[in-house]
């Protein structure tokens, strides 16, 4: 067997002469050598450039910028099949690039071609996108039972990336038995935007929004994450209410809290006195 690799001029002999000359041309193939990725991450999520050699599976996160290098040879189009998409790559000097930003996962193919072979067998390789996520929040509150003029908070919020902003919110939604105003009242509170999870507190003072009796709020809070790509996303701790209590229910709460102090001074008492008890009984044995 005889492996060519340029074209030659063939004949045959045998004892009475020699057959005509045949041209036996060779088609040159068309050959994917090697490739090589640029990853470019989004800006946002702070990724230094990453290269890669010879390895198409890829994990990214959604919004990579991927740069294909191909070098081939007797090449002369690049078929790549990105689901149902298909792009045509022409090689100049058996280099070609490709560039394309990854949204969603795909699987996708390479073929090379020249005017001799048109897409051959298929190299084949997947890209699995992650997606930036919704952020979290969660929160815990206690109320002033003595004046309730102030509401204390305290909570937690998680990313994949990171924070933008994280807000309180309130409204007041009726005053005096009817509709109020309703107008939305935005603060701005403190969040370490670098950490993917954080804890906040927050102290509302309602003695400064000079309230009534029977006065009711609703409240929440909002975080935003960082995503540079979508567009930052929210989540929020769902609206919860709070209504001013009448003086009535302040003149209640006082007693109760009266009751409560003296039914704790009433056991301490009893407490005192069995103990005292029992070290003069425990004095008598001992004599």
């Amino acid at each position: 067997m005889v492996w060519l690799n340029c074209s030659a001029q063939v004949f045959a002999g045998a004892e009475r002469g020699f057959s005509d000359q045949y041209e036996l041309k060779v088609i040159p193939s068309p050959r994917l050598l090697d490739f090589g990725i640029t990853l470019n991450f989004p800006t946002y999520l702070k990724r230094s450039q990453e290269n890669i050699q010879n390895t198409g599976d890829l994990v990214v996160p959604e919004g990579t910028q991927i740069q294909w290098n191909f070098n081939t040879a007797n090449n002369e189009l690049l078929r790549l099949q990105f689901g149902d998409s298909t792009y045509m790559v022409p090689t100049g000097n058996d280099r070609a690039n490709f560039r394309q930003t990854a949204v969603q996962s795909t699987g996708y193919s390479i073929q090379t071609s020249n005017q001799y072979i048109p897409f051959g067998d298929s190299l084949n390789y997947r890209i699995q996108v992650v997606p930036d996520l919704h952020p979290s929040i969660s929160m815990q509150e206690e109320k002033d039972s003595a004046s309730f003029k102030w509401v204390y908070f305290t909570g937690e919020v998680k990313d994949d990336y990171g924070f933008r902003r994280l807000t309180f919110n309130y409204r007041l939604t009726q005053r005096d038995g009817a509709a109020a105003d309703d107008q939305l009242h935005t603060i701005d509170l403190p969040v370490n935007q670098e950490a993917t999870g954080d804890i906040f507190f927050h102290s509302w003072d309602l003695g400064q929004l000079g309230i009534s009796p029977g006065d009711v709020f609703t409240y929440y809070f909002e975080i935003w994450d960082n995503d540079g790509f979508r567009g930052s996303k929210s989540a929020t701790t769902g609206e919860r209410e709070y209504t001013v209590p009448s003086e009535e229910e302040l003149e209640e709460n006082i007693e109760q809290k009266n009751e409560d102090i003296k039914d704790k001074l009433e056991e301490s008492i009893k407490e005192a006195k069995e103990l005292e008890k029992q070290l003069v009984c425990s004095a008598l044995v001992n004599l």
